[in-house]
């Protein structure tokens, strides 16, 4: 996995440096970390809205042009259904029993 990543990066840097020769490895990968970090701020403005919206057109609209192209990232930043359900199950009153 690391080395198929190393390959698509140097091809990246390859591709970047025919339209700004000074561009390195560093560069691509500052460039790729930004993108993500604004697409991952619009993800979360989405998601924030929802939760608090009235009624569908209070939902956060996002304005990056690329933010449907990084669509994959989603999946990853969403917490599992599972996770939220432990979540939901730990902090019920249920749960919690004095022993005695």
């Amino acid at each position: 996995m690391k080395h198929k990543r190393h390959e698509a990066i140097t091809k990246l840097t390859q591709l970047v440096q025919l339209y700004d020769p000074s561009a390195t490895r560093v560069h691509v990968l500052r460039k790729i970390e930004s993108l993500r970090a604004c697409v991952r701020r619009e993800f979360k403005r989405v998601q924030n809205s929802k939760k608090t919206a009235e009624n569908e057109s209070d939902i956060y609209t996002p304005h990056l042009w690329y933010y449907d192209l990084f669509s994959f990232m989603f999946q990853a930043e969403e917490p599992s259904q599972e996770f939220e359900k432990t979540k939901e199950v730990a902090a019920s009153p249920q749960s919690t029993s004095v022993v005695s």
